[in-house]
């Protein structure tokens, strides 16, 4: 084992410092970090290699750890180490910091868990929402402005597509949308746009054509020629649902580019 750069503390941290304090520490074998009695008040692993990283979930329990650059071979995830466990260990962080999630995911990706280190980043992605929203607060009223307006993008891609890395809920909800709308679109009637001279019979009003055709900003059924029929009291409540099924439309195109970026990324 060799260790470098470490200093350990008092048990209370003295001086205002974490209790423990193994940054930039290189350990080539296992650390087995297991306390017992009287907990250390913090434990800075930050910037870290360790081989092997020998720990409880007990132990941690009431500690926030600083894990900024930590890297290691092995972790043990287990009937003690539970996959969500390990999620809320990262999230015990004193200061919002990335890095542990994406040493995770990598850590996951190098034994053959592909799932688990999507979903390790998914909480990433969660986690910087969160952050964008907190760092959003006492700030100018234009910068208040500009951060929830990223919050609702974000939480919108998170939603619509997990981050990226959910890209099969993508496809449910773009499914749903389509059919829900459809169903709501039951017994619309259609007239023809534009100049009288052009105008033509108007074709069967089926509605998953009509709420294709407003779901898909590119009217790729053609029914962009057609209007629906202001001649009945649903009229409006149609047009309502039509407007907001296009601007969900939109948001789900970005959510789909977002995403295919995000597979190219990985590959």
């Amino acid at each position: 084992m060799r260790i470098n750069r470490t200093t350990v503390d008092s048990p209370d941290g003295a001086g205002g410092g974490p209790a423990v304090d193994l940054s930039w520490s290189t350990i080539d074998q296992s650390l087995e970090f297991k306390p017992t009695g009287h907990a250390p008040r913090g434990v800075t692993l930050a910037n870290s290699r360790i081989g092997l990283l020998n720990d409880s979930h007990e132990a941690w329990s009431k500690i926030q750890p600083d894990l900024r650059g930590l890297t290691y071979t092995t972790l043990p995830l287990d009937d003690e180490w539970s996959l969500r466990k390990r999620i809320e260990w990262i999230g015990q962080q004193p200061e919002h910091n990335t890095s542990p999630y994406e040493a995770l995911a990598a850590n996951l990706r190098d034994r053959g868990r592909s799932a688990d280190a999507r979903t390790v980043m998914y909480e990433r992605e969660k986690a910087v929402t969160r952050q964008v929203s907190a760092t959003s607060e006492g700030a100018s009223w234009w910068r208040r402005i500009l951060g929830t307006v990223r919050v609702w993008l974000r939480s919108a891609f998170g939603l619509f597509a997990g981050y990226g890395y959910k890209p099969a809920r993508l496809v449910v909800t773009l499914l749903g949308i389509w059919l829900i709308c459809a169903a709501l679109f039951i017994g619309v009637s259609l007239v023809p746009n534009g100049p009288r001279s052009e105008r033509a019979e108007p074709p069967p009003s089926h509605p998953l054509l009509v709420s294709a055709d407003a779901l898909l900003p590119e009217a790729l059924f053609g029914t962009d020629a057609w209007a629906i029929r202001r001649n009945s009291a649903r009229a409006d409540y149609c047009m309502a649902v039509y407007y907001t099924e296009n601007a969900l439309g939109w948001l789900l195109v970005g959510a789909a580019l977002a995403t295919i970026g995000r597979l190219l990324q990985r590959e």
